[in-house]
């Protein structure tokens, strides 16, 4: 089996799924600020994005996967550094904060 055949299919979403991840990605940054990595649930978040709990497990499947999200988001939005030192400072900025 190749390995693209293995990788899981992300599935599209309508409208007002992809605002409610938003929502729930916009919420996880401002409750880390505010909580703390340890003090962060998912249930905080859900309540903070203004869904329920049951919704923010829809899409992600922990307090962890949101992070991963956040990350990946950020990650995204860098603009393409053409030299390796370059990425790696700004990857290392983006950590940083």
């Amino acid at each position: 089996m190749p390995p693209e055949a293995r990788e899981p299919t992300r599935r599209r979403l309508t409208d007002r799924q992809a605002d409610t991840v938003q929502k729930l990605v916009d919420a996880v940054v401002v409750e880390v600020r505010e909580q703390g990595y340890e003090g962060t649930t998912v249930r905080g978040v859900a309540r903070r994005a203004g869904v329920a709990p049951a919704t923010a497990y829809t899409y992600f499947a922990s307090k962890d996967h949101l992070f991963a999200e956040v990350w990946w988001r950020r990650l995204r939005a860098l603009p393409r550094a053409d030299d390796a030192i370059t990425t790696i400072r700004d990857i290392c900025l983006l950590v940083a904060d």
